[in-house]
């Protein structure tokens, strides 16, 4: 493998091949599904999708979603997942006698998992608003109304797979033998639609993340077309990525293309899928844009009541913009809304129509009786089809990528073995915590610029304190210790340099992160001693207060006016799970 991007970090393909191969994406018929042209732009799109991940996780130059962006690409990603998707839809259910055959099942496997790296690629690159804004309205249309379609499949057909998967669990070995080629091709057709749909949920949320900068069409699509807040409530309520295992009777999280048991305090962890539904409806809901063009019905408005009970403190810790929705909630239950006539003015758009969807779901069966029959013969032709020939020609290439993928998940395993030294220096010992102050580069977007890295120490002088932290929502207690806490001469930056007045800071301690943001209060109301809480003892394993003090103005991070004080860091106290005692005290009955 290549060293990319001159930083010495290994590469499955370089920025100068990502120009080439990307340069040679186009636009390929469903006609075309099978034939050697697609299987190896399936190849190229895998390559692709596998170093996009590995740069983002690496936190290296992002050359691959760049480059689609550059050379706009990103529409024929979106051309192709449509094309995959109602081919699977018309054309599979035709062929599926021809692809039980054990000769077929790779270039089987690889056309239907293009869906999977189409929509992960898509994730990766519309992770960047440039990505989101630089894409033309109509094709944005078309994946809204494809992340739509995902969205009534996991509020459906989704529960069905999670329970037909849950009652796999009890088969002998016996009966788990005895499954025929189309009971197996069936389980992995339902199984990639499942991935492909929760992909589809951050794909959603990165849209509404950016609705701002986008055709008004598409808000009126995500609102008024599709109804999309009516469609996410609902997975708050049951989420498809939960269950209880009937083998084991516990409770199980989808996670990281697997089912997980939850331990402890990971049930307090808002699931990453969770999340996604959540930041989705914090942007439709609270969005003063989005306020106006939508209309509460007594129907809609009681949906969003349901989301109240799920509102508590270990909730907010997480997600702390879940505030705002929580408040504006509130508001339209009691009816603060726009009045009619401003909504009215404010719908007055052109409804775009989903030509590419349309052009492609919308042929007489006889059309896709004809492809199935001709690519039976042509493509999937066990023997002489074009898929198969294509296949073993790519074999070597396909061997370099699941060599790359084995290497990134144990890069994945070994920065979860060693989070603490990656977390910072000084971060891998148990009795520091690494603390980093952002700023924000502008006030429109989530640009952010790091300004102070600290690191603290316990103070061995001072014996720990025994606390606990209730979760009244929970009807819970948990037990911790707190330590005093100092500013060590690991630190990068000292105690001169000031905060800034609105800041996000991320603090890292025995393998563990948590991230909140403050605003430094106007003058007249200002303390001399300012305190910053980071963490919950329930859900990140630790606490840390901050504590800052108030000095007179000087050079740094600070935002140069008189109206807020100027206050720079001195130490606080740091509060973690008790070891050795359980974390989870029931309270008694008074």
């Amino acid at each position: 493998m290549d060293a990319g991007s001159g930083m010495g970090v290994p590469q499955l393909i370089t920025p100068y091949e990502a120009e080439h191969k990307i340069q040679g994406l186009e636009n390929l018929g469903i006609e075309l599904v099978g034939s050697t042209q697609y299987m190896q732009q399936c190849r190229t799109i895998e390559e692709l999708n596998l170093q996009a991940h590995h740069n983002a996780m690496n936190q290296t130059d992002e050359f691959v979603s760049d480059l689609l962006v550059t050379l706009d690409k990103i529409p024929i990603l979106i051309h192709e997942l449509l094309v995959v998707e109602v081919w699977k839809q018309k054309v599979f259910p035709k062929l599926e006698q021809t692809f039980a055959s054990s000769a077929m099942s790779v270039p089987c496997y690889l056309i239907l998992q293009h869906e999977v790296q189409l929509i992960n690629l898509l994730e990766c690159t519309l992770f960047h608003k440039h990505a989101v804004e630089s894409t033309n309205g109509d094709v944005i249309v078309e994946l809204v109304d494809y992340c739509y379609r995902r969205l009534v499949y996991l509020n459906g057909e989704a529960r069905d797979h999670v329970e037909r998967t849950n009652l796999d669990q009890e088969l002998t070995v016996k009966e788990v033998m005895g499954a025929t080629p189309e009971q197996e091709l069936s389980k992995k057709v339902d199984e990639i639609k499942f991935t492909c749909s929760l992909c589809s949920l951050a794909v959603l949320r990165y849209l509404t993340d950016y609705l701002g900068g986008l055709d008004p069409g598409v808000m009126a699509r995500l609102l008024d077309t599709h109804d999309v807040c009516m469609s996410l409530i609902p997975l708050v309520e049951d989420p498809p990525w939960f269950r209880v295992s009937n083998r084991t009777n516990r409770p199980e999280a989808f996670e990281d293309n697997g089912w997980r048991e939850l331990k402890g305090d990971d049930r307090l962890r808002v699931n990453k899928h969770a999340a996604q539904v959540w930041l989705a409806l914090n942007n439709l809901v609270v969005d003063p844009e989005c306020r106006k063009k939508y209309t509460w019905t007594n129907y809609s408005t009681e949906q969003l009541s349901h989301l109240k009970r799920h509102f508590n403190e270990l909730m907010f810790d997480q997600i702390p913009v879940l505030k705002d929705l929580a408040r504006v909630t509130d508001e339209v239950i009691l009816g603060a809304s726009y009045n009619k006539e401003e909504v009215m003015k404010s719908s007055l758009i052109i409804e775009q129509i989903p030509e590419i969807f349309d052009s492609l779901a919308s042929r007489p069966e006889e059309a896709y009786n004809r492809i199935a029959q001709k690519q039976a013969k042509d493509y999937f032709d066990p023997v002489d089809g074009e898929a198969i020939k294509s296949t073993k020609t790519q074999l070597e290439s396909m061997l370099k990528s699941f060599e790359f993928l084995a290497t990134m998940e144990d890069e994945v395993k070994g920065k979860g073995a060693g989070a603490q030294a990656s977390a910072g220096e000084g971060s891998g010992r148990e009795d520091e915590v690494v603390v980093k102050v952002h700023k924000r580069v502008s006030e429109k977007g989530d640009h952010w610029e790091q300004v102070i890295d600290l690191c603290l120490k316990r103070n061995a002088k001072k014996d720990p304190e025994e606390v606990e932290q209730p979760a009244k929502d929970l009807g819970i207690t948990i037990k911790g210790l707190r330590h005093r806490v100092k500013i060590s001469k690991r630190s990068k930056t000292g105690t001169s340099t000031p905060l800034p007045d609105k800041g996000k800071i991320t603090v890292s301690q025995g393998g563990n992160t948590a991230t909140a943001t403050y605003e430094i209060p106007r003058r007249e109301s200002a303390p001399k001693v300012f305190w910053i809480s980071v963490g919950n003892l329930g859900v990140n394993k630790f606490a840390l207060q901050l504590k800052s003090k108030m000095v007179e103005a000087v050079g740094g991070a600070g935002d140069g006016d008189a109206i807020s004080p100027t206050y720079v860091p001195e130490g606080g106290a740091l509060t973690v799970v008790s070891e050795g005692q359980t974390n989870f005290v029931v309270p008694q009955q008074q």
